[in-house]
Parts: structure tokens; C-alpha cells; sequence
């Protein structure tokens, strides 16, 4: 598939976020990547990887039709939830859980403030409405910073 060539070609993951799926794994701490993306190509890069039994996703699911590409998102289980971004972070948290947030976009806004950890890519949307907003996240680069900082936090 040519799209998925080019995908291959153009397409890396942030810096050490390898190390963040040993960690989780390591620790049996669930890691999942919420995004509004293609499917097929999330999956593929993962695979690519070796991570896509590691990684949980929630993604749209992309269909080829007749009249083009159809998506079907993922139901949201609490009527109060504006994405699934932040339907899984209510989700986890309603299990009792510690929730780790990782953003760059304005949609990851709303989940990023309930969750307990909270991260914006530095120089990203996110990290730009945090600051002007008074929210806390710490800027990141490297997903290193998070595995530094989950070690320090989450040891006992």
C-alpha cells in the first residue's frame, strides 16, 4: 500500500517512547494512545515496532466505502465526556486508578486536567493553552522525561 510506504518513510515516534512501553510493561502499568488518527496506520507502526500487543488503542475505526473513508469512533461510556480522551481518563479514574496524561493538541485539553500526571509536548498547542491558562503540565520533549519521572513518583 503506497500510503503505508510513505507512512513508514515520513512517520517516527517521539523521542524514547520505546522506553516508556518497557517501563509500562515492566511494571504492569496499562499504556494506552488515544487519537483521532488512521487506524490501520497506528496499528502498523506499531507492529512495525513490535509494541502493538503492548499499546492499547482507541482509535476511530476507518473503513473504506464507496464514497470514500468512513469512521466510526468508539462509544463514550460517560454521557458527561466531550472526547474519548477524556472518557478514558474518567474511565480509569472511576477504576481507582492513577492516570498519566500525555498531549500536544487542544482536544487533549479536558483530559489532561483530570488526569494526575499531566504532560504537554513542548512547543506544542497544549503546552501553549496550559501556560496561558494557569493549567500545570510539565513541557516534555522525551518520552525519557516521563519514565524519569514515573520512577521517582510512582516508586514507594
Amino acid at each position: 500500500m503506497v500510503l503505508i510506504a510513505e507512512l513508514e518513510r515520513v512517520t517516527t515516534f517521539r523521542p524514547n517512547f520505546g522506553r516508556l512501553v518497557t517501563y509500562c510493561r515492566s511494571n504492569r502499568v496499562p499504556l494506552a494512545v488515544v487519537s483521532a488518527g488512521l487506524d490501520f496506520a497506528i496499528k502498523h507502526l506499531l507492529r512495525m515496532k513490535g509494541w502493538d500487543n503492548l499499546v492499547k488503542l482507541y482509535v476511530a475505526k476507518s473503513e473504506m466505502t464507496p464514497s470514500g473513508i468512513k469512521f466510526t469512533f468508539p462509544r463514550l461510556q460517560d454521557k458527561t465526556s466531550l472526547s474519548v480522551k477524556d472518557d478514558l481518563v474518567k474511565r480509569y479514574k472511576g477504576q481507582g486508578r492513577k492516570v498519566v496524561y500525555v498531549g500536544d493538541g487542544i482536544w487533549d485539553m479536558d483530559a489532561l486536567k483530570q488526569s494526575d500526571y499531566r504532560y504537554a509536548i513542548k512547543g506544542s498547542r497544549l503546552a501553549t493553552l496550559c501556560r496561558e491558562n494557569n493549567i500545570p503540565a510539565r513541557e516534555i520533549t522525551d518520552f525519557q522525561e516521563v519514565v524519569s519521572a514515573l520512577q521517582y513518583d510512582l516508586t514507594p
